[in-house]
């Protein structure tokens, strides 16, 4: 005659022991395994974070140089522009003293110089931060902008040649209509280029 079922536990049989057990195991197992998977990703995404971290830098240094460096071409273009509208109106009005004509002259000069002095690196940030196009563009106005700059050296040579104090009205008219023939245009393509480069 076989012999009884040992009682183990509490009057459990051992079949029902080892289950239990079994069951305790797993339990804690999934409980290590959830601790454990969490602990994981946490380490993947501290590891990852830096990296995504610093290419969020990267693309926000990026975004204000762009934006400062725009920033910069808009106030040289701006205040080239004003300065020839400035002139082109003194023109027009026969404001053309030798003094009047010689301020508004280095202050138009100043602009053409900045502008002329950033021309290389304002081509390469507009190919960097935006496209090859958008350069060209911005090659199409420099010409323009070369091609008005004459114009005002021969005005400037003029006046210092000439033996009265201000330009004669015909003088002043007829350099007046040449330059807001050119300004006019310039100033249209300034204004689209920018506001493309938003």
């Amino acid at each position: 005659m076989p012999d009884p079922p040992s009682t183990l536990v509490s009057g459990q049989t051992g079949h029902q022991n080892s289950r239990e057990t079994k069951d305790k195991w797993l339990e804690l197992l999934k409980r290590r395994l959830g601790t454990f998977l969490l602990t994981a990703l946490v380490a993947l995404l501290t590891v990852f974070s830096q990296s995504i971290t610093e290419k969020i830098k990267f693309a926000l240094d990026r975004a204000d140089a762009r934006q400062e460096k725009l920033a910069k071409l808009s106030d040289d273009l701006g205040i080239f522009l004003f300065d020839c509208e400035l002139e082109q109106e003194d023109l027009a009005e026969g404001a053309t003293k030798r003094d009047l004509m010689a301020d508004a002259g280095g202050e138009l000069n100043a602009a053409i110089s900045s502008l002329r002095d950033s021309e290389y690196s304002n081509r390469a940030m507009i190919t960097t931060y935006w496209s090859a196009e958008k350069a060209q563009e911005f090659e199409r106005i420099m010409g323009d902008i070369k091609n008005l700059e004459p114009r005002f050296r021969e005005l400037n040579s003029q006046l210092r040649d000439q033996t009265t104090d201000k330009f004669t009205p015909e003088v002043a008219n007829r350099a007046s209509c040449e330059i807001k023939a050119q300004l006019d245009p310039l100033r249209n393509e300034v204004s689209d280029f920018l506001l493309k480069m938003q």
